[in-house]
């Protein structure tokens, strides 16, 4: 009997542009799927280096977004500690 193999999608570090990550990796999965598993490498919290509209806030309202499950990836993701520390928002979570 074969071993089933997983399908893995592998991103590289969204530095704080999460709804970006998400739209992303939803639009793939729709058109590849099924995706059985995502793995963000890098730093997933980040600050952006360059905000999508100019406001240093964009990246703490993307977290308060994801923490409070109003954005949500359709594969199961999973990611670690980068270079940079969990925001305080998610650090309350842990």
């Amino acid at each position: 009997m074969a071993a089933a193999n997983a399908k893995i999608l592998v991103v590289g570090p969204p530095s704080g542009q999460i709804k970006t990550l998400i739209s992303k990796t939803n639009a793939i999965n729709a058109k590849h799927r099924p995706f059985d598993a995502l793995f963000v490498l890098g730093d997933l919290f980040a600050p952006s280096p360059t905000p999508n509209d100019g406001s240093e806030d964009s990246s703490d309202d993307e977290v308060a977004q994801l923490l409070n499950r109003s954005l949500s990836c359709t594969i199961p993701t999973y990611f670690a500690l980068g270079t940079a520390p969990f925001p305080a928002q998610v650090q309350r979570k842990i």
